[in-house]
């Protein structure tokens, strides 16, 4: 860690990044700040509602953790996607996380097989973040590396960072539902999709939905984007920060 004044100098740097955020992309640029102040690797912040989904990534908001992973964790299956103390909480709160907490009393097969994936992908410790809002929602923000724990004045700078951060997130998703645009995690992978160039009969061998369920959530992202094409829709999203 940086000594106490270049600490306060970074900190302070970091705060103003979350103020001027105004898309999910500054956003994330902000988030990589505090992963690589606090020297950790990678990242998720997690939706403040998920739905019934079981892919993890339709989980998350934003997160830079590649994606061959999630399809070895989804592979797994029957994982519920963060510590039991981070699920059940109400509290805003940190938890600091190892795979060794995967391999303890309440070990199960795909515990030890999602331990070794998190290991092979440079993930052995990490902390949970959770925030508390007034709405009674949620936030949940993670990072994951290969650090020693963090120190108690690391846990204090944390907690300051990851509390303004969500608190963004909130305020931007708080105007992004004002304006009308509320893209669903399943439009968010076909717009994620299309951007990579991919057609409709790919996308929809990818999700293992029909065709025709794939143009109409492509149909329902052009309508609330305000765009006649996806192309122009991808265009649009990429500006709105939804596409990093």
């Amino acid at each position: 860690m940086p000594g106490t004044d270049d600490r306060v100098l970074i900190k302070k740097h970091i705060v103003a990044a979350i103020q001027m955020a105004e898309t999910l992309a500054d956003i994330g640029a902000s988030t990589v700040l505090i992963q690589d102040y606090l020297g950790f690797d990678f990242y998720k912040i997690y939706a403040a509602t998920a739905g019934s989904t079981v892919r993890h990534r339709d989980r998350l908001l934003l997160t830079n953790v590649p994606d061959a992973f999630f399809d070895g964790y989804d592979a797994i299956g029957n994982l519920k996607g963060a510590p039991e103390a981070v699920r059940t909480s109400t509290a805003t709160q940190a938890f600091q996380w190892s795979t060794e907490y995967l391999r303890g009393a309440r070990a199960t097969p795909e515990r030890l097989i999602l331990a070794d994936l998190m290991n092979r992908y440079g993930m052995h410790r990490g902390v949970y973040f959770s925030l508390a809002t007034l709405d009674s929602q949620k936030r949940d923000l993670a990072f994951y590396g290969t650090r020693e724990p963090l120190t108690g004045a690391e846990l204090e700078d944390l907690g300051v960072l990851a509390t303004h951060l969500l608190d963004r997130v909130n305020a931007l998703e708080e105007r992004r539902d004002e304006d009308g645009v509320r893209i669903s995690s399943l439009e968010m992978e076909c717009l994620k999709m299309a951007a990579q160039g991919m057609e409709t009969s790919q996308i929809s061998r990818k999700l293992s939905l029909s065709v025709r369920t794939i143009n109409y959530l492509l149909n329902s992202l052009c309508r609330k984007l305000g765009t006649e094409t996806v192309e122009h829709a991808v265009a649009v999203a990429t500006r709105a920060g939804y596409l990093r």
